[in-house]
């Protein structure tokens, strides 16, 4: 066995046999994107762990940079210095710290979004699954405040969020970590599933079993489209946000307007639909069936794209 393999076999294993503070959001059941069921399958080795694209990779290589613009913008300096934290009594709950502010016990994690969900964040603040990991970390370092610096190399900004502990929630995590370790990855058993299920459920309703594909033309395939779901969602959050900032700019007054390059025709309108149950109420004895009509196939491709830390 070459040592490129081994070494990979030794971290998928590391990986298995703990729950790491980025995936105590998801095992609560507040994680935006990532479920409980997601992480007992990739701790029972059911499905591959997550080992990155491209947006993760921008993420790493940025990630100095980000910090760079942190000191700059706070004016502490950082030292990096990767640290394992392991609960004193359960050994399976365990966080990863790489920087900390010097002369200070505050740790700082860095995150490189997309430009879309920079401005969501720059909006909403952080989502809750990176306030459960920062709490997380504060919880197993004993430490009262830490930050995450999100940094939007598209728009050049980075935006300090400062996290203070809050001892009420360590009890909650612990609680939910010690029982979903021992409760369901332990003893093998599947942990309830949640609405964020639903896209599997409906994925699961097609005949026929999952071809499992691991080949490179596939696997570019899928990345492809992983990273092309993400800019339409980036545009969708992008255009609203644009919206917004147009609206508030015409003080929300209905009108024509004409500026920066643009034309806007700012107006309202309604949509009209079909009752086809009101009809059906109304009058029972019409078959409605029979007005129906199906058109050709078509394909239809619904990813679920495993979720990233």
């Amino acid at each position: 066995m070459s040592t490129a393999i081994q070494k990979r076999e030794e971290f998928v294993a590391e990986r298995r046999s703990y729950l790491g503070a980025s995936e105590m959001a998801a095992v609560l059941g507040v994680d935006e994107h990532k479920t409980a069921l997601d992480v007992y399958n990739e701790k029972l080795g059911l499905v591959p762990l997550f080992e990155g694209n491209n947006q993760t990779k921008r993420g790493e290589k940025l990630e100095n940079v980000a910090a760079q613009e942190y000191m700059e913008a706070t004016g502490r300096k950082l030292q990096r210095r990767r640290v394992e934290l392991v609960h004193p009594k359960y050994d399976f709950i365990r966080g990863h710290i790489d920087r900390r502010v010097v002369g200070d016990k505050r740790p700082v994690e860095f995150k490189c979004p997309s430009r879309g969900m920079f401005y969501k964040m720059k909006r909403e603040g952080l989502p809750m699954s990176q306030i459960v990991q920062m709490q997380s970390y504060l919880w197993l370092d004993r430490s009262s405040v830490g930050d995450f610096g999100i940094f939007c190399s598209d728009v050049w900004e980075i935006l300090p969020f400062e996290v203070e502990a809050q001892p009420e929630l360590f009890e909650k995590i612990e609680h939910a970590a010690v029982f979903f370790w021992e409760e369901y990855v332990l003893k093998q058993v599947p942990p309830p599933t949640t609405k964020q299920d639903a896209p599997a459920i409906e994925f699961a309703k097609i005949p026929g079993e999952v071809i499992y594909r691991e080949d490179p033309e596939f696997t570019e395939a899928a990345q492809l489209f992983r990273e092309a779901k993400q800019l339409e969602k980036d545009s969708e959050l992008l255009i609203e946000l644009a919206k917004q900032k147009v609206k508030d700019a015409v003080g929300h007054k209905l009108g024509k307007y004409s500026g920066g390059g643009m034309r806007l025709a700012y107006y309202q309108q309604a949509r009209t639909s079909f009752d086809k149950k009101g009809l059906a109420a109304a009058y029972p004895q019409i078959d409605l069936s029979q007005f129906e009509k199906r058109g050709d196939p078509f394909d239809v491709l619904k990813p679920i794209f495993a979720s990233e830390d």
